[in-house]
């Protein structure tokens, strides 16, 4: 076997500067990785801070009222304070006040202030409601959801003229019904289990479900499970039945 070379010692110098560049390294890679965490930290707090302030929440740029399929209510309300009639912290204290004597009269977080918040001069308030009855007896609307049977035993009637969906997602503007139609429970096909919401307020209307047909008077929709109503001013305001599967 050959013999193998001996490696050559290193003169104490060049030690020194193996061990001088050794260190240069560590603090480099240090300074690297306290670089990143600083950054990863500063992120994280803008993220929260985006999230805190919903930025990317999906949000409605009108008034809606939202039934979820677990019968609660969440309303979005868009509010100017271009006409000086609002202040901003007047009205969250406002709106604080008005949820916290409603929960402490009735059952506590039956009424729940999810967001608000202000850009410029809009205020958005979104709310959620326990369900259409807690939501009715908040806000003075008259609200009811369920069966077009249980409807009828609350003592709603269906005398009413619709308009009914056509194939191409649209609201008929000529197709329009009566209210004994078999659609809405009529005696030639009774449909008592129909699903229907009925409301008296001047505002969009989501449901969960897809809209078959509305009240014929001051209905315009927006997709398949939005209605906006605007059937008269807040003194005249009409009774709107959107019925949907």
């Amino acid at each position: 076997m050959s013999e193998q070379p001996r490696r050559r010692k290193r003169s104490p110098e060049e030690l020194r500067l193996l061990r001088e560049k050794r260190r240069r390294q560590i603090i480099r890679r240090r300074k690297r990785a306290l670089l990143i965490f600083i950054l990863l930290v500063v992120a994280g707090i803008g993220l929260g801070i985006a999230v805190w302030n919903g930025v990317f929440e999906k949000r409605s740029d009108i008034d809606l009222l939202t039934l979820k399929s677990d019968g609660t209510v969440v309303y979005e309300e868009n509010a100017s304070l271009k006409d000086d009639r609002y202040n901003a912290k007047e009205l969250k204290a406002y709106v604080s006040e008005q949820i916290e004597a409603y929960n402490n009269a009735h059952e506590d977080g039956d009424v729940k202030l999810n967001r608000y918040s202000v850009k410029k001069d809009k205020v958005y308030v979104r709310t959620t409601y326990k369900n259409v009855s807690v939501y009715s007896d908040f806000t003075g609307y008259e609200v009811f959801s369920g069966s077009v049977a249980d409807a009828k035993k609350a003592g709603y009637d269906f005398s009413d003229t619709y308009r009914v969906m056509t194939k191409k997602n649209r609201l008929s503007g000529t197709s329009v019904v009566s209210g004994d139609a078999k659609i809405f429970g009529g005696k030639k096909a009774p449909a008592a289990s129909a699903r229907v919401l009925i409301i008296k307020e001047n505002t969009a209307v989501k449901v969960d479900g897809s809209i078959y047909a509305v009240s014929a008077t001051g209905s315009k929709l927006i997709s398949e499970d939005t209605v906006e109503i605007a059937s008269g001013d807040e003194d005249d305001t009409l009774l709107t039945y959107i019925f949907y599967n």
